[in-house]
C-alpha cells in the first residue's frame, strides 16, 4: 500500500514539474549563477515542487507560487554566491597591542639601523642634483617624473649591486 501512494506521489512530482518546468528554464536565462548547469537549475525546481506539493497548495495556484517562490530562492542563493565574491575584503584583524610578542624591539631597532644606514650609503653614491632631489622627496615635496623614475632606476641598481656583494654572485 505504502508503494502504491509512495509511486503515485513520484508521478505526480513529474507531472506536477512537466507544467512548471518552463519557468524553471526562463528563469535560468534571467538568473546567471555562477558555476551552476541546467541540472542544477532542475534540481532546484524538483525540490520546491516536491516541498510545495507537500503543502497542498491548490493546482490553479500552484505555478503562480512555485514561479514567485523559485525566483526568490534564485535571487537568495546569486545575493550569496556575490557575497562570497566580497570575502577579500574580510581581512582577520590583529589588534598591534597583541602583536607584541612576535617582533621583539631589538629586531625593530636592527631594521631602522639598517634602513638608515642603507640610505646614507645610497646617497653617498649620488650626485648634489640627485641628493637634494632624495631629501625633497623625504620631505615629502614633490620632484619632476623624470627625475623620480631615474632616481627610481638607480636606486634599483644600487639595491642589485648591493646584494650582489654580500653574496658574491649575480642575483637574477
Amino acid at each position: 500500500m505504502q508503494n502504491k501512494q509512495q509511486y503515485t506521489q513520484e508521478e505526480k512530482l513529474l507531472k506536477t514539474f512537466r507544467t512548471v518546468k518552463p519557468i524553471v528554464l526562463k528563469a535560468m536565462t534571467q538568473y546567471k549563477i555562477r558555476l551552476w548547469d541546467t541540472s542544477d537549475y532542475i534540481q532546484e525546481g524538483m525540490l520546491l515542487c516536491h516541498k510545495l506539493l507537500e503543502e497542498d497548495i491548490p493546482e490553479r495556484r500552484f505555478c503562480a507560487y512555485f514561479k514567485v517562490r523559485y525566483l526568490h530562492q534564485l535571487m537568495d542563493i546569486l545575493r550569496i554566491s556575490r557575497e562570497d565574491k566580497r570575502t577579500y575584503d574580510n581581512y582577520e584583524y590583529y589588534d598591534i597591542t597583541e602583536l607584541d610578542f612576535q617582533v621583539s624591539e631589538g629586531d625593530i631597532l636592527l631594521d631602522q639601523y639598517l634602513d638608515k644606514e642603507l640610505e646614507k650609503e645610497f646617497i653617498s653614491t649620488l650626485k648634489i642634483r640627485d641628493h637634494q632631489a632624495i631629501l625633497k622627496l623625504l620631505r615629502g615635496e614633490k620632484i619632476e617624473r623624470a627625475h623620480k623614475h631615474r632616481l627610481k632606476k638607480k636606486f634599483q641598481k644600487f639595491l642589485s649591486n648591493a646584494e650582489e656583494d654580500d653574496e658574491g654572485l649575480p642575483i637574477k
